[in-house]
Parts: C-alpha cells; sequence; structure tokens
C-alpha cells in the first residue's frame, strides 16, 4: 500500500488495482476535505503539491487521529520534530556504523542488524505514477508547513527527509 500523507486506507492507497471504486487510477482535483468521496489516487502537481487544498498537520497525529491508517493500539512513527519523540533518528542511529549526526557512513549490512526490516518500496509520485527504485519510503506522523516527514534509505544511506504530501508511499505502525 502507498498512501498520500494524512490520507485515510479508502483505496487509493492500493497497488493491485480490481476497479473504479478500489483505488483504479488518479483524479486530479484536490479537496478540502478529510475523506475524499472517491478511492483514486489524488494528483496535484502545483504547490503546496497536497491532495488536501489546505494542509492539515493532525491526520496522522496520534492513535486517536482521524484519519489514523493503522490498527487500534498503534500509530505511525514520529520523525524528531523539535527533537521530541524521535523514533525516526532512533532507527536511523541504529542503522548508522559510527552512530553519526550526518547518517554518511550508513550501509545496508547495518540495517540488516537492526530489530527493524524495512523492506525497499516503490512510491506513487504525485502526478499519478507508481516508481520503483532499490530505495524506501516511509511516511512519519509528523508533518511541517506543506511538506511531511519521511524516513528515506537505499543501500548506502538512511536519512529522515521531507517531502510533498501527495506522494505515495509506505507506512509502518508501530505500537502506542
Amino acid at each position: 500500500s502507498l498512501f498520500q500523507w494524512g490520507r485515510k486506507a479508502d483505496g487509493h492507497e492500493l497497488i493491485e488495482w480490481t476497479g473504479e471504486t478500489n483505488g483504479t487510477g488518479s483524479e486530479n482535483s484536490d479537496i478540502n476535505d478529510n475523506a475524499p468521496t472517491h478511492a483514486m489516487f489524488i494528483t496535484e502537481e502545483d504547490e503546496p503539491t497536497d491532495w488536501r487544498i489546505d494542509q492539515n498537520n493532525t491526520l496522522w497525529k496520534n492513535e486517536a487521529s482521524e484519519n489514523n491508517v493503522c490498527p487500534k493500539g498503534y500509530r505511525l512513527p514520529t520523525a524528531g520534530v523539535d527533537n521530541a519523540n524521535m523514533e525516526w533518528d532512533l532507527e536511523i542511529n541504529s542503522w548508522n556504523i559510527n552512530n553519526l549526526e550526518n547518517h554518511d557512513d550508513t550501509n545496508s549490512s547495518h540495517a540488516l542488524q537492526s530489530n527493524l526490516k524495512l523492506p525497499l518500496a516503490r512510491y506513487h509520485d504525485y502526478r499519478g505514477g507508481i516508481r520503483t527504485n532499490n530505495l524506501g519510503d516511509y511516511w512519519s506522523a509528523d508533518a511541517n508547513g506543506t511538506k511531511s516527514y519521511n524516513l528515506f534509505f537505499n543501500a548506502k544511506k538512511v536519512v529522515p527527509s521531507q517531502n510533498l504530501r501527495a506522494y505515495g508511499f509506505s507506512v509502518r505502525c508501530i505500537k502506542d
């Protein structure tokens, strides 16, 4: 599943499309509602490049959030915004060879030693295309301005990142 940031599981996240009401296709019709009335991936090329007209930073903030995509008792990890609840940073440091701030010396062998095993994943770009690369992008619960935080990794590095909310990335849920 490849979720647009803050959007609930409504079919848009499915990459095995089976019909018009089950995630098929994409539509350029950003909305200003927390729950779209269709299951299509919403494309948006204009700033702020979000599936919503106005940004809402609370849609995935915690387990009680309106659009939480995780099962009961679970939520998305935080990105360490304002140095609080740095769950992504803890994961990044567990992959890092020397536990350095810039994380440039990270490699896949250290990722395999981590307790968390994240697979490389495709992503859905904001224009509607599915992209395959040797990388992983996983959304966090946190947003900042018009972008949202994600964990990016490939065979050589793992870094916190920010991306456009109209992208479709994987999620992983953690026990609350």
